[in-house]
């Protein structure tokens, strides 16, 4: 009985496949010197386990050359294609993890010709063989190494999503696979051509549409597949670059926040990552990119300001610590200036001297040797001599507001009477205490007094 290949839709598959239900196992024709020893049940010695290697390798040859006469390839393929490597590794992996030499030797030789129609440049006839033998051994690492074939096969015809799927698909079926950590990285080259605009191929031949903007979902999908890989930091940086170009292409604030959030979680996540450093610099600059001047918000000031100051703190060795240092000063003056220009307003537009006292005072702190700062001790000097601001045109016509000077520390509200806020003021129960309704001695008691 023979176990060759026979040929099906253009396919290539087992031969016993369309037999009785059973695959068989040996060649009876044209290897008979290749024969697996009758002791496979046992565990073998290490001269057996040689002996039992090399004779799975014969029938595999073998099976290879029927195979691929079948496919239209020269019979010798197997030594003038360079195939022998590939499988031996095939075959190497097999036994390492047990598989009997009878049910490697079907699944290694289709893979072998279906590695000779990829290298032959026969990629759709490649693809079908591949895809048939993950279908016929869904449970076994030759699945997963021909989800890998296939991924590889449509990354090189620049089907882009196909080969992304693949590995995906590899990953999520067979995350005990020797091949997982090779597909991430495969993986991880697909979505860096995608980032860089490589164009597509539809069916593997017609140019298509790129789309760019695929690579961020890539991005995010082989994170998931590798969280506590030594890819996965870099993956993670290269997400927060990418979003921030493409925030800055389309004007996409939403790109913006996917970069802060890739960045945030290589810093929480991967404290010691090599990428560190960067990412602490492009949450600092993107959150300073967003700082319009003094007389805004002073948000995106104050959290670049943070990470600026993170990474002089953490990485004071470093080249750019410096710059990056004089940048937190510059920032900070800027938000004296803000505390300065909201003191003035008070102090100018509302007669508020109260508030306008806590700004300057808050300026001081912050630079006092900066420009703000000077202005700002100047400011509270003319209040203590008691000088006013200039009268507005609005203060002509309407009048100034009420004058909240220095030294008054109530808000106008909480002059209002307790009563009316549902409490007791202590004048009205003083006043209470001898009258007719309350005698002495009786109703309201000053907690403070024994």
């Amino acid at each position: 009985m023979k176990s060759g290949f026979s040929h099906r839709k253009g396919r290539l598959l087992p031969a016993a496949v369309f037999g009785a239900g059973t695959l068989l196992l040996f060649c009876a024709s044209g290897c008979a010197s290749a024969k697996l020893p009758a002791s496979a049940g046992t565990v073998p010695a290490a001269g057996q386990e040689t002996d039992a290697r090399a004779a799975l390798r014969l029938q595999i040859e073998a099976d290879v050359a029927e195979g691929a006469r079948e496919e239209g390839l020269p019979s010798d393929i197997f030594e003038t294609g360079n195939l022998g490597a590939y499988a031996d590794f095939l075959i190497d992996g097999a036994l390492a993890k047990g598989v009997p030499a009878a049910e490697a030797e079907i699944p290694i030789a289709a893979l072998v010709v279906a590695f000779a129609l990829e290298k032959s440049g026969e990629d759709s006839r490649a693809l079908g063989a591949y895809a048939d033998v993950a279908a016929l051994f869904p449970d076994s690492d030759f699945a997963a190494e021909a989800l890998y074939r296939q991924g590889a096969v449509y990354s090189s015809r620049r089907q882009f999503d196909a080969a992304f799927e693949c590995f995906s698909a590899l990953e999520d079926s067979y995350p005990a696979s020797p091949r997982v950590d090779d597909a991430v990285v495969q993986a991880y080259l697909v979505a860096e051509m995608v980032r860089n605009g490589v164009r597509p191929l539809k069916g593997g031949w017609f140019p298509w549409f790129r789309d760019r903007n695929a690579a961020l979902a890539f991005y995010d999908r082989l994170y998931e597949m590798a969280p506590h890989l030594p890819i996965s930091p870099r993956l993670l940086y290269h997400k927060g670059i990418f979003a921030f170009e493409l925030s800055h292409e389309w004007f996409a604030f939403d790109k913006t926040l996917e970069a802060i959030d890739a960045f945030e979680r290589l810093i929480s996540i991967y404290p010691d990552a090599q990428f560190v450093p960067d990412a602490y610099l492009e949450l600092a600059e993107t959150y300073e990119a967003g700082i319009v001047g003094a007389e805004w918000d002073q948000l995106s000031t104050r959290r670049a300001i943070n990470y600026y100051t993170d990474f002089y703190s953490l990485f004071p060795e470093h080249p750019l610590a410096e710059a990056v240092y004089d940048r937190t000063v510059v920032l900070t003056n800027l938000l004296a200036a803000n505390r300065l220009a909201f003191g003035d307003f008070y102090y100018s537009r509302h007669n508020n001297l109260r508030a306008a006292l806590t700004f300057y005072n808050e300026a001081i702190t912050l630079a006092p040797d900066s420009p703000a700062g000077k202005d700002a001790q100047e400011r509270i000097e003319r209040i203590r001599r008691g000088e006013r601001s200039e009268r507005t045109l609005v203060d002509w016509i309407f009048g100034r507001y009420p004058n909240y000077d220095a030294g008054d520390y109530f808000d106008a509200p909480s002059l209002k009477p307790l009563d009316e806020m549902g409490f007791r003021s202590g004048n009205a129960a003083a006043q209470q205490l001898d009258s007719p309704a309350a005698p002495a001695n009786e109703g309201y008691q000053n907690p403070g007094e024994d």
